[in-house]
């Protein structure tokens, strides 16, 4: 009889052992430090600037800056408008423009866009310049055919949307075109 006394003290003290192994165990998990985890939201602006290299409005060269805080594909197009009280419309066939194809893609997409060839970075401290576009053209041609009292007016479009950024991260258009294509369906989505 002596041993079932002993067999419950030391099950009881096992008992004891386990709960306080376990909740020592479940303390030390329990007052780990937290992890923390800080994001920061992508910011896409860019802005139209013009250089002018001499002192008619044919002479300007557009650009396109990024003043966001995010890496960013460019596209832009110039499109011909005639201005009210020209005694004729003058279109985008009668003005031929002298693009960098250097900088910008060879050939407009079906919308009339040039892709710029590079991801647009974001400035890096407060002291630096934003960084910008080369010039979407240099120079531009008005047909024979214009009557010299047209009156006219070239206006730059351009779209910028969020471009991955990282060390090996480089341009490519079917991803250009592609992040252009899923900004359009999300903002045609928002508007349904």
């Amino acid at each position: 009889m002596k041993k079932k006394p002993f067999i419950q003290v030391l099950l009881s003290v096992l008992l004891v052992a386990v709960i306080l192994v376990g909740g020592t165990m479940a303390y030390l998990f329990a007052t780990d430090s937290p992890l923390i985890n800080t994001f920061k939201l992508a910011h896409v602006d860019t802005e139209i600037e013009e250089d002018p290299k001499g002192g008619t409005e044919a002479d300007k060269e557009p650009y396109v800056t990024n003043t966001g805080s995010s890496p960013v594909y460019v596209r832009a197009k110039a499109v011909v408008v005639t201005q009210e009280g020209s005694p004729v419309a003058v279109s985008n066939e009668q003005v031929t423009f002298d693009y960098d194809t250097e900088g910008w893609t060879e050939k407009p997409d079906e919308n009339g866009y040039y892709y710029y060839k590079q991801i647009l970075q974001p400035r890096n401290s407060e002291s630096d310049e934003f960084p910008r576009t080369s010039a979407l053209f240099t120079g531009l041609k008005v047909d024979s055919t214009v009557s010299e009292d047209a009156l006219f007016s070239v206006v730059v479009y351009h779209e910028s949307v969020l471009a991955p950024s990282g060390e090996g991260v480089e341009w490519d258009i079917t991803q250009a075109k592609a992040a252009f294509q899923k900004a359009e369906s999300s903002e045609t989505a928002a508007q349904s």
